[in-house]
């Protein structure tokens, strides 16, 4: 066994009198214990907000979006979506057309984004878990065509999940300049109905701005028959994302962008990160403090050890070999601190993704009653691997600080 790491051993374990130096390192461990506890929490409670926010635009954006890479609408192509079709990751397909029009409704009026679907877009995302109303997910039938309002954009028109009234809806006409004596030659208009149902993503953009209709009303609203905006896609379960987008770029070739989920909502999602990024940043200089406590720790066991050292110096111990003593003690106490802020923010987190005990506010108030976490190994490794590095930084000290106190006391 090496010297030097037994030695270290014995000191971190053995009894030692109740000094201003013990009490010092004790609160150091602690300190770190508390920083990796804050840490792996923090890492977990924005993995839980995370899925929470992925889990809600999952409900109403595909896993993958294919767009055209340089033009707002492209040719409907049968092929193409067969070649999809025929993939073995790819459980459904949906073609989808939008764009802004203006909706109408008794005195009111407001631009939206009208956006036309088949009848594969419920299968493809989780549109009927956000339905509110005592209708269903219905945009035609024998008798009439029918839109869907998010939330937040039947609130503006002061309209609900039902009513007898209909929706107007206009489009400027491709190409069509509009005429100051007859404006409305210029425009297209359908008259809607609705299912007696909303849907509410809880996302402001989408319950403020979004409506759903048939896309062959849509297309025939805008003018533009057989164009589709995007070709939305839904994976099998357990499929690779990455693995998937490769596969679909190698059949739609570079006119054509494929995007997941991340890339779809990249502002919001980067806005996490860069929170997340900035917790962490603040953690790790809770986990500096306590280090530089463990220094000060050392540096005075350093001094209480010094007669030691000296008989350790005469028995042929090197300056390395003692200044390694010091080293070992202080990054065991880095990970005695870690690992048990780590187990003890474990279990905490476990029982909160499995029970909820943690309010988040009170009934009513948010989307979810309990704090979302969500534990990954690589977050554990995260914090770990965290430690070690920032314990190096201690670590170099004190072997600059050894070797300067024993040159100065061992030499002489």
């Amino acid at each position: 066994m090496n010297v030097s790491y037994y030695i270290a051993k014995r000191y971190l374990i053995s009894r030692r009198k109740h000094n201003i130096a013990n009490v010092i390192s004790r609160i150091s461990v602690c300190g770190i214990c508390l920083a990796a506890f804050a840490l792996l929490c923090t890492l977990s409670v924005f993995n839980g907000f995370q899925n929470l926010v992925k889990s809600m635009f999952t409900n109403f954006d595909p896993q993958i979006k294919i767009t055209a890479s340089d033009t707002k609408f492209f040719e409907e192509d049968s092929a193409l979506i067969s070649k999809l079709q025929n993939l073995d990751c790819i459980q459904g397909v949906s073609c989808t057309i939008q764009d802004q029009v203006l909706i109408s409704f008794n005195s009111l009026q407001q631009i939206i984004t009208l956006k036309g679907v088949d009848g594969q877009f419920a299968q493809i995302t989780g549109i009927n878990n956000i339905l509110l109303g005592p209708g269903e997910f219905m945009l035609r039938d024998q008798i009439t065509d029918y839109i869907i309002l998010g939330a937040g954009l039947a609130q503006a028109l002061q309209t609900g999940a039902v009513t007898s009234e209909p929706y107007t809806i206009y489009a400027p006409k491709p190409g069509v300049r509009p005429s100051t004596i007859n404006p409305a030659n210029a425009l297209n208009s359908r008259t809607l109905y609705t299912p007696g149902v909303l849907f509410a993503v809880n996302q402001a953009p989408y319950d403020n701005q979004y409506a759903l209709a048939h896309i062959e009303v849509v297309q025939n609203l805008l003018g533009r028959e057989n164009k589709l905006s995007a070709i939305e896609i839904r994976l099998t379960q357990g499929a690779s994302v990455k693995k998937a987008i490769r596969q679909i770029k190698d059949i739609t070739g570079d006119q054509f962008l494929v995007a997941d989920q991340y890339t779809q909502q990249h502002d919001v999602f980067r806005v996490m990160k860069v929170e997340k990024l900035i917790s962490y940043l603040f953690v790790i200089l809770i986990l500096l403090i306590a280090l530089f406590n463990i220094v000060s720790s050392i540096i005075m066991l350093i001094i209480e050890k010094k007669e030691d050292m000296k008989t350790l110096s005469k028995m042929g111990t090197g300056i390395k070999s003692i200044a390694n003593i010091f080293g070992f003690y202080s990054i065991m106490e880095s990970l005695a601190g870690c690992i048990g802020g780590m187990v003890i923010a474990t279990i905490i987190i476990l029982l909160q993704q499995n029970l909820g005990f943690i309010p988040l506010g009170t009934d009513g108030e948010f989307i979810v009653q309990a704090y979302p976490v969500h534990l990954k190994i690589t977050d554990i490794l995260i914090v770990l691997s965290t430690v070690l590095a920032v314990s190096l930084i201690s670590l170099y000290i004190i072997r600059w600080i050894v070797y300067k106190f024993f040159r100065e006391n061992l030499c002489h």
